[in-house]
């Protein structure tokens, strides 16, 4: 048997350096189980490894010149850096985007362009507005072209989508062609792959293996959904407070005088004070909630790699995880509603005090980072679905 080597090329501004170190990392953990299982390996390309200093019209035909024409796989990733121009294009990541799609365009079989844009908050003062703008109208210009590209928000969620899409990518290509994978790399033979030359060439981690991987993606996932309904029994409780406060402020009748006005202003500002501690119960429930879901997806997506050490014989497990992420996405689903719903409730309060708006706004503020734990769950929960239906074909 045959190991085939898939070339992975990554372009990205150099403020993505970390989402580089990433994606080395997801690479050389699929390869741990893909060289000895399914007699695949990744065999990630970048410019700081593949390398080295000479000159030419300008960094970027230097790059060009020392790395592969042609690849299986290109990774772009972008933020608020478009990078330098070339004498050949804007950026040198636009240039080699531009190379990657012309394969594409000769053959659109023969690579797959995968596209990513952080969405990351970064402070104003580290922001080049003229940049900014050209990733945003490269962006637009992708959709145009017929690509469609992934947002995400941080490179921990970064590294679940590599994991993700990349198992999605190669598994289907292995579930359709089993053993006649198509490559444009050369060709290593499986007698020449030993542990030693494993160890040399991809970092080991000591993590936990498949069933333990399984038994850390429910419990999460099960914490996950207590965390939801602990969530949602805080809404009610502050919204009855709510109700309270303003049946209060209606016993007191229209504002006729000071000392009706002074009342009213009390109990606004005790609602105030409500809503701040409601908000910091929220934002200990916002990072719960990020922390649990990364733990219990990421521990799903290792399961779905090492699946295939066990063949036919895992796809009990992978059901039962499937089960689980189905279950969650509904879950997600409707707390994502009830969650937007409470938001636009919030935002329609009226402007009473100075202290109520800064609460109101505090408030705001937690609930849309909330959300967006949610949205990026919901993303990668049908993601991973996905990858489970694959593995339990």
């Amino acid at each position: 048997m045959e190991t085939k080597l898939y070339t992975v090329f990554v372009a990205s501004p150099s403020e993505l350096t970390p989402e580089r170190e990433a994606l080395e990392q997801v690479i050389n953990e699929l390869n741990n189980t893909w060289i000895t299982t399914i007699g695949v390996s990744l065999h990630l390309v970048k410019w700081e490894t593949h390398t080295y200093p000479g000159f030419d019209q300008d960094a970027q035909a230097v790059i060009n010149d020392e790395t592969p024409d042609t690849y299986d796989i290109f990774i772009g990733i972008l933020w608020t850096r478009f990078g330098s121009p070339t004498h050949r294009s804007e950026s040198g990541t636009l240039e080699e985007f531009e190379r990657a799609y012309s394969q594409y365009k000769r053959d659109p079989k023969s690579i797959n362009i995968m596209l990513y844009f952080k969405d990351q908050a970064k402070p104003p003062s580290q922001i080049d507005t003229k940049q900014l703008e050209k990733v945003k109208d490269f962006q637009k210009k992708v959709t145009e072209l017929g690509g469609f590209s992934w947002i995400f928000q941080d490179t921990q969620e970064f590294i679940k989508l590599m994991r993700t899409h990349l198992s999605k990518h190669i598994l289907e290509e292995y579930s359709t062609t089993k053993n006649s994978l198509v490559s444009v790399n050369p060709i290593i033979k499986r007698s020449d792959v030993t542990p030693d030359i494993i160890k040399q060439n991809f970092s080991l981690t000591n993590d936990e293996g498949f069933f333990e991987m399984v038994e850390k993606g429910v419990f999460n996932f099960e914490k996950l959904a207590d965390s939801i309904k602990d969530h949602t029994q805080n809404i009610r409780n502050f919204t009855q407070k709510v109700i309270k406060r303003t049946n209060e402020i209606s016993t007191l009748g229209p504002p006729k005088d000071q000392v009706t006005m002074f009342h009213m202003k009390q109990i606004v500002n005790g609602m105030a004070n409500d809503m701040d501690i409601f908000s910091s119960q929220t934002n200990e429930e916002a990072i719960l909630f990020k922390e649990t879901y990364s733990n219990g997806i990421d521990a799903i997506g290792k399961a779905a790699v090492l699946s295939k050490d066990f063949g036919d014989q895992s796809k009990t497990e992978i059901t039962k995880l499937l089960n689980t992420i189905q279950i969650s996405k509904v879950a997600l689903i409707n707390f994502n509603k009830s969650m937007q719903a409470f938001r636009n409730q919030i935002s329609a309060l009226p402007r009473v005090t100075a202290v109520f708006m800064l609460s109101k706004l505090k408030c705001l503020q937690i609930l849309d980072k909330f959300i967006t734990y949610i949205d990026s769950g919901l993303n990668l929960t049908n993601e991973i679905e996905i990858l489970l239906l694959g593995l339990i074909k």
